[in-house]
């Protein structure tokens, strides 16, 4: 329900702060480790206002363009930063060393996405959300803007998702099976779907993140 992954996206953004200065010193760390970090503003249908990053390779002539574009997109709870830390071993490191755009998304609610062009995050309605809207409208802004810089050199990107990262592209693609045109392949890794061994703890769940946005 909407109300248990908002109740994830509040435990997601304690942790997140209790980590800030970690993980935003672990993104910046990309400069010096001799690549480049662009910050782009991607605003969905519904007006939430998210930050997408783009990794290079410092000094090099740019991607190969006779590649398809990758988007990685991180799970629940995490930000763009999940694909840059330890070390350039890391997926996203590799990618753009191999040639490839390699583009990192932001879901809404997460650590560099958590902007509106009219609602407040301290308030209910901001995160009045589901994994539904992730998919639907962020990862819907999300490709059509990556395609974007391309004008028409490239009609496709290829879409690497960790967990629910990866369940956005499955739902995008059925919600609006045009989007799939636009999708090279997708790359799924531990993809949330199949969530029929989890147990209903819902009542205690919508009672404690009900209570946590109420303060």
């Amino acid at each position: 329900s909407s109300l248990m992954v908002l109740g994830f996206i509040v435990a997601a953004e304690v942790w997140d702060k209790l980590t800030q200065t970690k993980n935003t010193a672990q993104t910046s760390r990309a400069g010096r480790k001799g690549f480049n970090l662009e910050s782009h503003t991607v605003v969905t249908e519904d007006d939430y206002v998210l930050t997408y990053h783009r990794l290079s390779k410092k000094g090099s002539g740019g991607p190969d363009l006779s590649r398809w574009p990758i988007f990685l997109q991180h799970p629940l709870g995490a930000s763009s930063a999940a694909w840059l830390v330890p070390s350039t071993e890391q997926l996203a490191y590799v990618l753009v060393e191999s040639g490839y755009d390699v583009w990192l998304g932001n879901s809404r609610g997460s650590r560099y996405s958590i902007g509106h062009k009219t609602l407040n995050n301290n308030g209910k309605e901001y995160w009045d959300f589901s994994l539904h809207e992730m998919a639907v409208f962020d990862l819907s802004a999300g490709v059509d803007y990556i395609l974007k810089q391309y004008s028409e050199q490239m009609d496709k990107l290829l879409f690497v998702g960790h967990s629910h990262g990866a369940a956005q592209a499955l739902i995008l693609s059925t919600i609006r099976p045009h989007y799939q045109a636009k999708l090279s392949g997708v790359l799924a890794l531990a993809p949330a779907v199949y969530l029929t061994g989890l147990s209903n703890t819902s009542t205690t769940d919508q009672t404690t993140a009900r209570e946590t946005i109420d303060t």
